[in-house]
């Protein structure tokens, strides 16, 4: 072999072997890690309706319902639900303990910073639950407006956000760990109401307790938010997977069928709104 043939094989092998090491240095994508290990990882949080245990001890609700059916769609293999607390889905969805969520999250440009949506799959309003023998401001500037009333909010989601902005200081809100400790602390009157969104507050009227509860939508200062599906920031590829079979579902008879079952309406769709747009820079 001729001294320029040799240098020109060992280029090759060069650019060869530093191919190698860029492309093994970079994260799987889930995507290829569910296909290999035969499992998608599911992280949920307790908000009924959007997540729940059935009386069989079944992961249910409204987001694991859809997620069974875009996985099907998707053609992704047995899920293995992973249940945590609301405001540890970010952290444990970072550390990779697994490879979405299905809690009824909201899309914000902060949580976009941390993570990647799937497109959204419902749009839902605030709302409040409060007791009935005591009633309270409906908008979030009333609230405020009410010397000494306490606000409970799930810690780490858009309602507690919300609330701040308002100008309920820390020391007036109860931050909870989740939807169920949310609606204790209205009974036991540790907070004369909860702010979660209008389906979930909803839910928990319909539980009996020591004092009957009413649910109202939020009449001002919260805006409606898009739920959305969860990913890692570096699961690209399942991302895009994800929505192209979630494109064929949302909407469909049997997702309008899903949703109905859960409490939420036709009007409760997405319509024509998409990620990009949500997550545009304000004007």
């Amino acid at each position: 072999m001729s001294r320029k043939k040799m240098v020109g094989a060992a280029l090759l092998t060069l650019g060869v072997l530093l191919l190698l090491v860029v492309f093994s240095g970079r994260p799987e994508d889930a995507l290829g890690r569910v296909r290999s290990a035969g499992v998608l990882r599911v992280g949920y949080a307790i908000e009924a309706p959007y997540a729940q245990l059935g009386a069989d001890g079944r992961v249910t609700g409204e987001s694991p319902e859809l997620a069974r059916l875009i996985a099907a769609r998707a053609g992704l293999p047995a899920i293995e639900w992973v249940q945590t607390s609301f405001d540890q889905l970010i952290p444990q969805l970072q550390e990779r303990r697994f490879d979405l969520i299905a809690a009824g999250m909201f899309v914000t440009r902060e949580r976009a910073g941390k993570l990647l949506f799937s497109e959204p799959t419902e749009r839902v309003a605030a709302g409040l639950l409060q007791r009935s023998d005591a009633p309270v401001p409906s908008s979030l500037q009333g609230l405020a407006a009410v010397p000494g009333l306490k606000l409970a909010v799930l810690s780490s989601s858009v309602e507690h956000q919300q609330a701040r902005q308002a100008g309920l200081g820390d020391a007036r809100l109860v931050v909870v760990r989740d939807a169920v400790e949310g609606r204790e602390a209205v009974q036991h009157g540790l907070a004369q109401a909860l702010m979660l969104s209008l389906p979930t507050v909803r839910s928990l009227a319909n539980v009996a307790g020591a004092a009957p509860l009413l649910a109202t939508p939020v009449a001002g200062g919260a805006e409606p938010g898009w739920v959305a599906f969860e990913f890692h920031l570096e699961d690209s590829q399942l991302q895009r997977h994800w929505n192209k079979a979630q494109a064929e579902v949302v909407g469909s008879p049997e997702h309008r069928a899903l949703m109905q079952r859960f409490g939420f309406a036709p009007e409760d769709l997405p319509g024509p709104v998409t990620l990009a747009k949500l997550l545009a820079p304000a004007s």
